[in-house]
């Protein structure tokens, strides 16, 4: 159980990244 709760948050923290990370991509097309 708390390996799928470590899983989550790490997953939750890359979506994080990865949007901060696209989103001037987005905003400069």
């Amino acid at each position: 159980m708390s390996s799928d709760y470590r899983t989550r948050t790490l997953r939750q923290a890359l979506d994080a990244t990865l949007d901060a990370a696209m989103r001037p991509v987005k905003e400069a097309r």
